[in-house]
């Protein structure tokens, strides 16, 4: 393989790694844009329910006291997986990050070899 074929074979390969990377970087986004959609929306769920609760109590209803604390730990629950969720999908995506940058670095090493052979 000629010289000039091998750096265009490098410079397609890293391309193809700059592809990767925007891919990951509009994924990471989209994913995030809906762990906070996940969030508002549990907000706003568990914010419905506590005003039903309250409208139940005022009736007198005493084990509306315990659906409330059901309610509230279920709650607490869902935000602490939520919570782990995105955090290991953090790690995750900067780990992809990483070896996708360090896959370019080396491609682009090995290009910059070639051009002083």
């Amino acid at each position: 393989m000629s010289k000039e074929q091998e750096q265009l074979k490098i410079n397609q390969e890293i391309q193809r790694q700059e592809s990767k990377a925007d891919h990951l970087r509009n994924e990471s986004h989209r994913v995030q844009e809906t762990f906070d959609n996940l969030q508002s929306n549990l907000r706003r769920g568990y914010l419905e329910l506590t005003h039903l609760n309250q409208e139940i109590s005022h009736f007198g209803g005493k084990e509306s006291v315990i659906i409330q604390q059901k309610d509230e730990e279920q709650a607490l629950f869902f935000r602490r997986q939520l919570g782990k969720l995105q955090e290991d999908f953090h790690q995750e995506y900067n780990k992809q990050t990483k070896l996708i940058a360090n896959e370019k670095e080396a491609l682009q090493r090995k290009r910059s070899e070639l051009v002083w052979d």
